[in-house]
């Protein structure tokens, strides 16, 4: 059993050598624990010792306390800090290229600068947003009744967040929106 370990850990190090050498994008798939991230540091710090410019180096995690984390480690092993960070979110490192598209005027229809909410900016809004309904100062929707003691909770504004984002991602219209709310009440 023991040799088996040995060979699992020889195969991971010749992984791990190989990916610092590789000079492009790389996807390192692998279960929880089995050493992505460590990978990841080990080769980036590798690369950073041997020349490469931070600004080339681009480290893309799935939560903001994911990239916290990396970047951290890599700050401290690499010995050095950075003037733009290398480990960022897809939504932050989306949210810079929009940022940046506009800077060089290659976004003429953006008015204003683009702005990031978070998730507690957002929630703040759906909830005034809910509040002006209910209180009449704007038209909104018309909710089932089943649904009125849910509209003033914070579960009911994550899941409008959600409905958003989905439509978002989707480049769904208000016209699509009401066309498979029709075909939904049909089924």
């Amino acid at each position: 059993m023991d040799e088996t370990r040995y060979e699992a850990r020889s195969d991971a190090q010749d992984i791990v050598d190989q990916l610092q050498t590789i000079s492009g994008p790389v996807l390192v798939a692998g279960a929880p624990g089995t050493g992505k991230t460590n990978a990841l540091i080990n080769t980036a710090v590798a690369h950073l010792d041997a020349g490469l410019d931070p600004q080339s180096l681009l480290i893309i995690a799935p939560t903001r306390l994911t990239a916290a984390s990396i970047r951290d480690d890599l700050s401290r092993r690499a010995e050095r800090t950075f003037t733009e960070p290398v480990v960022r979110t897809w939504s932050a490192y989306a949210f810079d290229l929009i940022r940046r598209a506009r800077v060089e005027g290659l976004l003429p229809f953006l008015e204003r600068p683009p702005r990031l909410l978070s998730g507690p900016e957002q929630d703040t809004l759906i909830g005034n947003l809910l509040e002006g309904h209910a209180t009449g100062l704007t038209t909104g929707p018309q909710w089932p009744s089943e649904l009125e003691l849910a509209i003033e909770t914070r579960g009911f504004r994550k899941e409008i967040r959600e409905f958003f984002d989905r439509v978002s991602e989707l480049g769904l219209e208000p016209a699509d929106i009401e066309q498979r709310g029709e075909e939904g009440c049909q089924a």
